[in-house]
């Protein structure tokens, strides 16, 4: 059996007892892209059923292309939602990757600054007691507490 879209296959796989069908057209493509092989590797779609009634059943979808095999849950009936999400899994993943990544760089350099200020000010203190001058180490110390607002 040939299948050559998403209503074609359930319509197929909801009369079947045990449906496997080869995915051809662009349907066939597109499965392709998402799990990955090249253009001459035929694309293979069945169902897996499986479980007890102790731990439950699972039913999925198996999508073969070559040695690469990914499943679909579809334990809630046959969903387009279900499938549209599975494929567009990796670039639901690569936003929130790259949206973490953005939000740890902000983080970052907030650090970065809120650091570069308070070694600034403490700097800023030592070469202004410096410039001053003083007698001893405790009076070197008193005169820059007191610059950095530091009660003794």
């Amino acid at each position: 059996m040939d299948v050559s879209s998403l209503d074609e296959w359930i319509a197929y796989a909801e009369e079947a007892d045990d449906p496997c069908a080869r995915v051809v057209g662009e349907w066939a493509c597109v499965l392709r892209d998402r799990v990955g092989g090249n253009r001459h590797t035929e694309i293979w779609l069945s169902e897996d059923f499986h479980g007890c009634e102790c731990c439950g059943y699972s039913n999925q979808w198996v999508i073969t292309s070559g040695d690469t095999e990914a499943r679909i849950d579809i334990d809630d009936g046959y969903s387009h939602a279900t499938y549209l999400d599975w494929l567009n899994e990796p670039a639901v993943l690569a936003e929130r990757l790259a949206r973490e990544a953005a939000e740890q760089e902000a983080r970052r350099r907030q650090a970065e600054a809120v650091v570069s200020s308070q070694v600034s000010a403490i700097s800023d203190a030592i070469t202004a007691v410096e410039a001053e001058g003083y007698w001893s180490d405790q009076e070197w110390h008193d005169k820059l507490m007191t610059r950095l607002g530091v009660k003794h």
